[in-house]
């Protein structure tokens, strides 16, 4: 799984660099893939999946050349980005020292491939969050770290719950607030900005109004 994983994340990513260097060439990939998947019965109608697919390699290879003019913002994004997947990919050494009760550092490199290993194993699976496959491939490589079956199942419990159902608590908790508070607050935001530009507008026009009063007034005096 894992070097099924990899060569489909490879592939993606080189499809990715192609599409976005070379216009040409990124259309023919597009046509050659959508023909495909039309032959294939996957796709029907031909024609809106390439204006839709065509518009999203369009505007990407329009973000790639921004990125190449700004090669300092693109610099500091991939350092983002890379921090990021350490972090994550650090996890189970956090775990695997919760559980012993000490920080093992000999062990960080091992583990920290393990959890690269995990990802590339779930990461072509069409559930969301690599449901069934995460946990499968985290009990059969981790298995060999913990001396015990307990010790395994809390730290599979501890790591899935840090990399993927916090994240659907942070989701329910933005949910929640855009629903009580959230929209409640954007519409009373849009209701003030109409008054405050109704107000302007009013205001210019008495202004108007006004000037034109004091015009014809003038007029008539002279």
């Amino acid at each position: 799984l894992c070097i099924i994983g990899w060569a489909i994340n490879a592939t993606i990513m080189v499809g990715v660099l192609l599409l976005s260097v070379n216009q040409r060439l990124g259309k023919k990939l597009v046509v050659w893939a959508l023909k495909f998947l039309q032959k294939i019965k996957i796709i029907k109608d031909y024609e809106k999946r390439y204006n839709q697919v065509i518009k999203v390699v369009t505007d990407f290879q329009v973000t790639i050349k921004n990125y190449a003019k700004r090669i300092w913002s693109f610099l500091l994004q991939m350092t983002i980005s890379l921090t990021v997947l350490v972090i994550n990919y650090s996890f189970p050494f956090l775990v695997y020292s919760c559980l012993i009760g000490y920080f093992d550092f000999s062990m960080y490199f091992t583990l920290l491939l393990l959890s690269i290993l995990i990802d590339m194993a779930a990461s072509f699976v069409p559930l969301p969050g690599g449901t069934g496959v995460n946990e499968l491939s985290f009990t059969a490589l981790f298995a060999m770290v913990f001396s015990s079956n307990v010790m395994l199942t809390w730290a599979l419990l501890l790591w899935r719950f840090m990399t993927y159902y916090a994240y659907l608590l942070q989701g329910l908790f933005v949910l929640v607030y855009d629903n009580v508070i959230g929209n409640k607050k954007y519409k009373w935001l849009k209701k003030k900005w109409e008054l405050e530009a109704e107000s302007i507008n009013f205001t210019e026009e008495k202004i108007h109004e006004y000037n034109q009063n004091k015009n014809k007034s003038q007029r008539t005096i002279f």
